[in-house]
């Protein structure tokens, strides 16, 4: 059992994200099957490290595109070998009106979040020449494609799809 005090150098505000983790890891652990997290950021990850050592469980991520930086985490028993199918991530892209416009992170970013989405809920914002792609857990595909408009100053940009092909290297492993 993972002693709830047992991790030094957290901040304060990080107790409920530890709480969580510590949670998941020891599902793992004593359920003896993999669990996944949210998206998290690298100093969430090494939180949800530290808890996987604690509870004697495995930790392997994934975010759509290799070094990510945000990725979904998977508590897992030393037996199991995740399959990039595993994380439930899925990469899409935004198709929009290149000729016309220019798209921003933010606008992106922006969007995701006025739409309601909570930063853990999706990944990484990727951009190479005029292609923009997003990862996004396999339960909010749906939702993105038919709700999530990209718009910046009332006019609209564009939608999402899935990706043909990354922009970016793509998934090659755990951390």
């Amino acid at each position: 059992m993972v002693a709830a005090g047992a991790l030094h150098g957290i901040r304060p505000a990080e107790q409920p994200l530890i709480d969580r983790l510590r949670e998941q890891a020891l599902s793992a652990a004593g359920e003896y099957r993999p669990v996944l997290t949210s998206f998290l950021n690298p100093r969430q990850r090494v939180l949800a490290d530290m808890v996987a050592e604690q509870a004697g469980v495995e930790l392997h991520g994934a975010g759509g595109f290799a070094q990510a930086e945000m990725q979904r985490v998977l508590f897992a028993p030393d037996y199991f070998t995740p399959e990039p199918s595993d994380f439930a991530v899925t990469v899409l892209e935004c198709v929009y009106p290149a000729k016309f416009t220019s798209l921003h992170h933010s606008t992106i970013l922006g969007s995701m979040i006025h739409h309601g989405l909570d930063r853990s809920a999706f990944g990484d914002i990727i951009t190479q020449d005029d292609r923009w792609q997003l990862a996004v857990t396999d339960t909010l595909v749906g939702f993105v494609q038919s709700d999530v408009d990209i718009s910046a100053r009332l006019r609209f940009l564009g939608k999402w799809h899935p990706a043909k092909m990354c922009c970016g290297p793509t998934f090659r492993g755990v951390i």
